[in-house]
């Protein structure tokens, strides 16, 4: 009786959540809150997407302050990370258009009318933009991620390419990678694409930024690295017919200045050193490893025959633990570790010793962002429900 009973927001936290609450009969089939408690976790806010006859909410990502979610008809609606408060909604594609996971660019300083070199060289004020890019097959959307408002759009078939990735940014230009293999640096200003580099294969990974380089994983067996603040974006690494894995880069890469870490068809997980591109540990798995890693405090997770905990410092042979039924990471709150189970549930692991200490089932919930880095669980329905988890003891 309990287990489909209301999921109230605790007291303390009403205050912050504002119209965003909706009434007891809408919440049914929400997950319940004793069973929540039985991991430490919390309801923080709790919302409805507004859905029309047949839409379905398709993804949901959390970046910064603000989540998103992408319904089947390609329609965007944005809520404040921390209360749950929509902020603003648009249409940004077709219905039947491939949408990619957004970027965030913080601060880029734009003149007040984009895309011609005439408003350019006009003498207008340049004011700080924090954006927000999805891209399609085709083209860029930017929108200032706090208001919806439309900023620029960047059309790829003026450079005579299709996008196969989502874009990255470094605050003057977007850059994304194709199905020919090639990764395009296009201005944020004109749209106009300034430089490409090519691969030898399709790249269907994301590429990242970090300081002045550019790292790219192909389905070439390598990982490029790029210095894009040169003219025609200089690449520095590997040589041509010298890539460090066996197999090729089909999923999305985890850079920091502790290193790149990147899952590999040839069953294995890389750490791979930034600045000389040289492979500083490979950890084998049971199976091709197709999913993107997840890099936390001291573990590098990873999704091959079963869920991987690696030692991030020196990727020994032996693993720190492993999941049987491990998907992966939602949360990561100091010595604990929520983990999606692929039976649709939670488990709280020890991110140490891997004991699992607690399972309950997500009732209701089918859709969530794999995370980290904020301590905080952000899930959705398909059917329209979103809300925020978070330690009874603290969270964000």
């Amino acid at each position: 009786m309990a287990r489909f009973a209301l999921v109230t927001i605790l007291a303390s936290l009403a205050g912050l959540v504002g119209c965003g609450p909706q009434t007891q009969g809408q919440w049914d089939y929400a997950v319940n809150a004793v069973e929540l408690q039985q991991v430490g976790l919390a309801y923080l806010w709790q919302n409805k997407v507004p859905l029309q006859d047949g839409e379905q909410v398709a993804h949901v990502w959390h970046l910064d302050e603000n989540v998103y979610c992408l319904t089947s008809t390609n329609t965007l609606h944005v809520y404040e990370a921390l209360t749950g408060k929509p902020r603003w909604t648009e249409a940004i594609a077709g219905p039947a258009q491939t949408v990619f996971r957004p970027c965030h660019v913080d601060g880029a300083m734009l003149p007040p009318v984009l895309g011609s070199r005439a408003a350019l060289q006009a003498q207008g004020d340049r004011k700080p933009y924090d954006l927000v890019v999805f891209n399609t097959l085709t083209e860029a959307m930017v929108y200032e991620r706090h208001t919806g408002q439309f900023v620029a759009r960047i059309d790829f078939t003026r450079a005579q390419f299709a996008a196969n990735t989502p874009t990255v940014s470094d605050g003057e230009r977007i850059y994304v990678g194709s199905v020919s293999g090639r990764v395009y640096a296009l201005e944020l200003e004109t749209g106009l694409a300034v430089w490409q580099q090519r691969t030898d294969s399709m790249i269907s990974a994301a590429p990242e930024v970090m300081s002045n380089r550019l790292y790219v994983a192909s389905q070439d067996q390598g990982l490029h690295a790029i210095e894009i603040g040169s003219e025609n974006g200089q690449k520095l690494w590997p040589a041509h017919g010298q890539h460090q894995a066996g197999g090729p880069f089909t999923a999305d890469v985890v850079v920091s200045e502790q290193g790149i870490f990147a899952g590999n068809s040839d069953y294995n997980v890389y750490a791979i050193d930034p600045i000389s591109g040289r492979v500083i540990w490979r950890f084998r798995c049971g199976r091709p490893v197709r999913d993107p890693v997840q890099v936390g405090a001291n573990n590098v997770y990873a999704l091959a025959d079963q869920f991987y905990a690696i030692d991030l410092a020196t990727g020994r042979e032996q693993a720190r633990w492993t999941l049987p039924n491990g998907q992966y990471v939602l949360s990561e709150v100091g010595e604990t570790v929520y983990v999606l189970g692929r039976r649709n549930t939670l488990m709280e692991v020890d991110a140490t010793l891997g004991t699992v200490h607690t399972t309950i089932p997500l009732s209701g919930l089918n859709l969530f962002v794999p995370n980290v880095t904020t301590q905080a669980i952000y899930a959705a329905s398909t059917d329209g429900l979103i809300c925020c988890l978070q330690p009874t003891n603290g969270g964000m």
